[in-house]
């Protein structure tokens, strides 16, 4: 009996290319490496905030492992609700918080953008667009004009 999906490179492809069961299978994985983790850094002491950042871009990089290739999920709703979820609690690891703070309250006090920006980011980087370009900054020393006049931006 064939098999409805194979791995590949370490990315799960199905025959319709929807990489749900990647995302399912990656979801999967990720948790267990962050429980694994939680017991590591628990809420209550612990190491500080930079220590458990740099703890937590495992697990990052378990989620957007292949995020060139299966990118095209970022528009699916169901999907990033799940990945979402998963990079929710990683943060609330990372800021020492309680379970009841908000998605994008917790993620940007920990200073993670969210998943499917990342996963963007992460596709455009492949395909050739520098980093400052992909996340739609300037370059180094180069001026922006304003209606006020110009306004030198340092990033």
């Amino acid at each position: 009996m064939p098999t409805k999906a194979v791995k590949y490179l370490g990315v799960w492809l199905d025959t319709k290319l929807s990489f749900k069961q990647h995302i399912e299978k990656t979801i999967e994985k990720a948790e267990k490496t962050l429980s694994a983790l939680a017991n590591i850094m628990p809420n209550i002491g612990g190491p500080r905030a930079s220590k458990r950042k740099i703890l937590s871009s495992v697990v990052h990089s378990q989620i957007l492992y292949g995020a060139p290739v299966w990118h095209t999920v970022s528009e699916r709703k169901t999907f990033i609700a799940k990945l979402t979820r998963l990079q929710r609690k990683m943060a609330i690891r990372i800021c020492s918080a309680y379970r009841t703070v908000s998605a994008e309250g917790v993620g940007v006090i920990a200073g993670l953008p969210p998943i499917e920006l990342q996963a963007k980011e992460r596709k455009e980087r492949y395909d050739g667009v520098s980093k400052l370009d992909a996340r739609g900054g300037k370059r180094n020393g180069t001026a922006e004009r304003t209606a006020d006049g110009p306004t030198d931006l340092f990033l």
